[in-house]
This record gives C-alpha cells, structure tokens and sequence, in this order.
C-alpha cells in the first residue's frame, strides 16, 4: 500500500504535475524547469526528487547539467496499481454488503 500512497502522494502537487507536463515535450534541466514555474531551483529540485523516487522522472547527466525527462510506462504502472486497489476495494465491499445481508 505505500507504493500507492507514494504514488499518489506525487501526483497531488499542482507543481509536481505541471513538471511532469512540462517534460511531456522534451527533457529539461532544473533550472529550465524553476524557469517555467516561476520557482527556485532548490524547490524545483526537492519536487524532482521526490517524483525520482517513484519513477515518474528520469535523469540523464549532460556535461555539467542534469535533464530530467517524464517516464511514462512508471507512470502507467502506477495507474495500473490505482486500478487493481479500486477495482479490489469495489470486490471487497461487495462482500462485505453479502456479509450484512445474511
């Protein structure tokens, strides 16, 4: 469960989506990114860590810069992990209402 948590977790910043719409294009390096968003690229680079961490971004190193780029098989995966959960959430409150039936 806290995969999902995690998961879910990184897609509940407005900032956090709007980085990875921003990489839907082509990679970009930090500051690039704190550009776009108007942020610093400290703040910038603490979103990027945590959507690192679940997979959602890639970094590739480019001479003294890093580009960041959106993984977007991680991200299916992770909606995959979404669906599984609500789809047994719905089978096991199905046999819970069964249970208060009889």
């Amino acid at each position: 469960m806290k995969d999902l948590q995690t998961f879910c977790r990184a897609l509940a910043s407005p900032v956090r989506l709007e980085i990875l719409r921003l990489l839907g294009s082509h990679p970009l390096c930090v500051n690039a990114l704190a550009g776009h968003l108007g942020l610093s690229a400290a703040a910038t680079s603490q979103h990027l860590r945590l959507l690192r961490e679940q997979g959602l971004v890639q970094d590739d190193k480019r001479g003294l810069f890093v580009h960041y780029r959106r993984d977007d098989e991680a991200f299916r995966d992770g909606l995959d992990r979404l669906r599984d959960f609500w789809e047994e959430s719905r089978i096991e409150e199905g046999l819970r209402g069964d249970l208060h039936e009889k």
